[in-house]
């Protein structure tokens, strides 16, 4: 799960409590990002947590 460190409080929560409700789950917070996070803040998060799947 992600979460913008520039959204409501209560994003950032319902982030941690879903990610934690996922067997294996993780949540991040992309600090500065709103809910629409930048492609240059996204773009490596997303391949840092895809590369192995990718990697086969």
């Amino acid at each position: 799960m992600l979460a913008g460190g520039a959204s409501p409080g209560w994003a950032a929560d319902t982030a941690a409590v879903v990610a934690a409700a996922i067997p294996g789950g993780h949540w991040q917070v992309l600090e500065g990002q709103g809910h629409g996070a930048a492609d240059d803040v996204l773009i490596p998060v997303l391949d840092e947590f895809f590369g192995p799947l990718a990697a086969g």
